[in-house]
């Protein structure tokens, strides 16, 4: 999993929190969910937490995302919340830290010496984005006192980043030779590192620029391609004359609140989607969450200042800011720029600085100029090493590519058209992946399928599976339980297998259905797939939609072993229904044509008295009679003889159905006004021969017979009558949905575009077989169940309408309707699930949508992280 909060257990989390030593996180990506596992896990498990963050703009997005939550305290300035002594969580910014000691100080506790106040007893500190610690230190005092903390806590440290500094680490290890640092580094083994940054491309394009950037970025701004643009300069005098030349006021400027007034109406301390232009400072290089797809990302970067030559961190952060992808990175470098750099200032102070430990007596670890020497020294090797990557295009480009990232230089007159990465086949993405090429997600989403297919099944099978093929297993094997646990694989019966992949009872498509018999070596198609599932897993699938062109809507799965739907044969006879209904001949409503126009439908109670109507005499029937296996087909291929075989066939048969109403009076035929059923009419057009039919149900009672079309002589198109041991109630607008069902679970091979009527004629009807057996028996409640599932089903679909449509001026759910919304979507399979949270989460209050989200945590914590990726319209 990319969320890192889904991917690492309690126990990964548990031994960071335990552990006396320093742990050092790679997250190797940005914005994966890390820190919101260990608030998660804090929160879970009464586990005090600091975490420090470098900036605003992180405090805030927690605060937001943990609003209404008492366990969680964010401190930072300008918040207004009340001192929480008592929190689980406590987020603050760098800054804020020495508020905090001054809050602890009213409660008497001084931070040099006394480390035991509720607040810090045995809590973790979490410092995220650790790398400031040094990116900052020359302007931020705290830096060093941040320091400070890691050596004089003696319980769990963690210092996470997706950009790590590694020379800090070394400078922990030789500062507090005495603790073990612990270093981790987060793989994800279906993606390459630096690929899975939802969506955002390798490929920087790299610009020497020689024009005034006002016209370079008004000519992307009113580009049509372009519909948001995001610039990273930190240079907030720049980006105010920038601003002035353009003459645009579709554009916001994040930057440090200290700065608010610098740009009035267009300060922004979030990102605000509607804005076209969006500027961004230092601030917001780290942390900030842009939940929108961006067309083009343009750093501007320079030698001319230290705050203007990014380092590859510096950068990597920027471009994991998108969360939604961005098509195309522009990295302009300007090269007209005067070379004021002041190199030689910091090389002079970084000598000093190294040197400074030889001037003092004794251990350079007890003196803290020594230490914040040290520690300065890393930033001004930093700066340095960032001038020679600025000197020029050429190291630039050098200092990116060293970095794992394509660069490609490109004129600075190309810049409004947006270059898209190459879509590569699937053939194409096949051979890189068997040769070991590195394939971009961008260039073929189907990239992470493919690598996991060729590493279980080899280069052959790759080479001749679909698409559909892999796509198919893919989500098979991803919706088991085992995992890449290959030889738990291997052994599990196709049962236990099931288990796995079928999460609950509910909906499915045909092409998922026919992957998990794939799966275990069943191929078959979609006309055989109901039988087929039943004997290979022991389960009903049932076709709730007509199909067309292979293409299934939904399936509905059916446990066998499940109590409601346990079907069985029983000898006891209901003595309540005696003397409504003849046993051995089920209730029909037969049609009668009683004018032209008008069509009703009467009830009788055998259907063995019924007289049907002859065929024979009418001369296209006895014409197609005289050698039925021949001629037939030949009818069947004439336009003109087609027609008239239909009409034979709609207008001199008779019409029956299952279903009926107890009245005595005549009625209109409309399926809603049909309440009854006590036997079931089955259609089988092919898959299944009569003999065989007749000896696997040679244990109940029913009646068979050839219909119109059969051609035959062992019966490939037939229909079965088959009464039930009890009347069943089927009332509702769902009930043909209902009756389809029950007809599927009796007999695969029953056509799903049977509706509720059948035809049947006299030379038909004096061919049936009947047979002898127990009745077949159907309980109330699975019929009931079905009824409520399939109603579910369909106002779900509606509620997503609806919600999607319009979620603004949707009515509000309460808490408890949102929670009963989401758990009935479990009905309906993992997508749906992931519809009824972004439902949810636009329906409810503030107040509410903070309470659902700790609900979730505790009984569903799994979804958390599809709860956070929706956004609110």
């Amino acid at each position: 999993s990319f969320f890192l909060a889904d991917n690492l257990c309690d126990d990964d989390y548990a031994k960071w929190f335990e552990s006396k030593c320093i742990n050092v996180l790679n997250k190797t990506c940005c914005g994966n969910g890390g820190t919101t596992g260990f608030i998660n896990y804090a929160k879970k498990h009464f586990k005090g937490i600091l975490i420090l963050v470098p900036n605003v703009s992180i405090c805030k997005s927690k605060e937001v995302e943990y609003e209404g939550c008492d366990d969680v305290w964010c401190v930072y300035g300008g918040s207004e919340q009340p001192f929480r002594k008592n929190a689980t969580v406590v987020i603050a910014t760098y800054d804020q830290f020495h508020r905090m000691m001054k809050e602890l100080d009213d409660y008497g506790v001084d931070f040099n010496e006394d480390w035991s106040s509720r607040l810090w007893s045995g809590r973790t500190i979490l410092i995220d984005e650790y790398h400031k610690i040094t990116d900052e230190c020359s302007f931020r005092n705290i830096c060093y006192d941040v320091t400070k903390l890691i050596k004089r806590h003696d319980n769990g440290v963690i210092l996470m980043s997706a950009t790590p500094h590694w020379g800090y680490v070394d400078f922990l290890r030789e500062y507090m030779p005495y603790r073990e640092v612990k270093t981790y580094t987060v793989k994800y083994e279906e993606m390459e590192d630096m690929l899975i940054d939802q969506g955002v491309p390798r490929l920087i394009q790299l610009y020497d620029v020689r024009k005034k950037f006002a016209d370079i970025i008004s000519k992307g701004y009113r580009s049509p391609k372009n519909k948001q643009i995001v610039i990273f300069y930190n240079n907030r005098d720049d980006i105010k004359k920038l601003m002035q030349k353009m003459e645009v006021k579709d554009v916001e400027v994040l930057c440090s609140g200290e700065h608010k007034e610098d740009f009035g109406e267009f300060y922004s301390a979030v990102f605000n989607e509607n804005k076209k232009l969006h500027f961004m400072t230092s601030a917001y290089f780290t942390g900030c969450d842009i939940n929108v797809h961006v067309d083009a990302c343009v750093i501007i970067g320079s030698r001319s200042h230290s705050f203007l030559s990014y380092g590859s961190r510096d950068i990597k952060q920027m471009i994991g800011r998108f969360r939604k992808g961005c098509t195309g990175v522009h990295l302009f470098y300007n090269g007209k720029a005067k070379d004021i750099y002041d190199y030689n200032d910091n090389k002079t102070e970084y000598d000093k600085c190294c040197n400074y430990q030889d001037t003092i007596e004794g251990e350079w670890r007890d003196d803290d100029k020594a230490v914040k020497k040290k520690q300065k020294a890393l930033m001004l090797k930093d700066r340095l090493d960032n001038a020679e990557h600025w000197r020029d295009v050429k190291a630039v480009k050098k200092m990116l590519e060293e970095y794992g990232y394509e660069v490609k230089e490109k004129k600075i007159g190309e810049f409004e058209s947006i270059i898209k990465p190459k879509k590569l086949s699937m053939k194409e993405t096949k051979s890189r992946i068997i040769k070991g090429i590195l394939v971009n997600w961008m260039e073929n989403p189907m990239v992470v399928q493919c690598k996991a297919y060729y590493k279980e099944k080899g280069a052959d099978a790759l080479w001749r599976a679909s698409a559909n093929d892999i796509k198919n297993w893919y989500k098979v094997r991803k919706n088991s339980d085992v995992g890449e646990d290959e030889e738990r694989l291997s052994t599990m019966l196709p049962n236990e297998l099931f288990d796995a992949i079928i999460k609950d009872e509910g909906y499915y498509s045909g092409a998922f259905l026919k992957a998990c018999l794939k799966y275990v070596g069943v191929k078959c198609d979609y006309d055989e797939l109901s039988d087929r599932f039943y004997e290979t897993f022991g389960a009903y699938a049932c076709c709730l939609t007509n199909y067309t062109n292979g293409s299934i809507n939904k399936w509905l799965v059916i446990k066998k072993e499940c109590k409601v739907t346990k079907l069985s044969c029983s000898h006891y006879i209901n003595n309540e229904y005696t003397t409504i209904l003849s046993l051995h001949s089920p209730i029909i409503s037969s049609h009668i044509k009683t004018d032209k126009d008008k069509h009703c439908l009467a009830k009788t109670d055998n259907l063995y008295d019924m007289t049907f109507k002859k065929l024979t005499g009418i001369r296209l029937y006895d014409k197609v009679m005289q050698d039925k296996p021949k001629i037939l087909p030949l009818v069947k291929g004439d336009e003109v003889w087609l027609k008239q075989w239909n009409r034979l066939k709609n207008y001199k048969q008779s019409k029956i159905s299952e279903m009926f109403k107890l009245t005595t009076n005549q009625y209109h035929h409309s399926i809603k006004e049909m309440e009854y059923l006590n036997c079931l009419i089955c259609d089988i057009d092919s898959g299944i021969a009569f003999s065989k039919f007749k000896e696997r149900y040679k244990n109940y009672k029913w009646t068979a017979y050839p219909t119109l079309n059969n051609i035959t002589k062992d019966w490939l198109k037939f229909r079965v009558i088959v009464p039930l041991d009890q009347m069943i109630e089927l009332k509702g607008e769902n009930n043909l949905k209902v009756l389809k069902v029950l007809r599927k679970m009796f007999c695969s091979y029953e056509d799903s575009n049977h509706q509720m009527a059948s035809y049947i004629n006299n030379e038909d009807w004096e061919n049936r077989y009947e047979n002898e057996g127990e009745l077949y028996h159907i309980e109330q409640s699975l019929v009931d169940d079905l009824m409520l599932r399939i109603k579910n089903f369909k106002e779900f679909k509606y509620s997503i309408k609806e919600i999607t449509v319009s979620a603004i001026t949707a009515s509000y759910m309460t808490l408890e309707e949102s929670k009963e919304h989401f758990e009935r979507s479990f009905k309906f399979g993992d997508g749906a699930r992931h519809k009824a949270l972004f439902i949810v989460k636009n329906r409810l209050s503030d107040a509410d949508r903070a309470l659902f989200e700790d609900w979730l945590i505790s009984n569903h914590l799994t979804y958390i992280s599809k709860w956070k990726s929706h956004k609110i319209i």
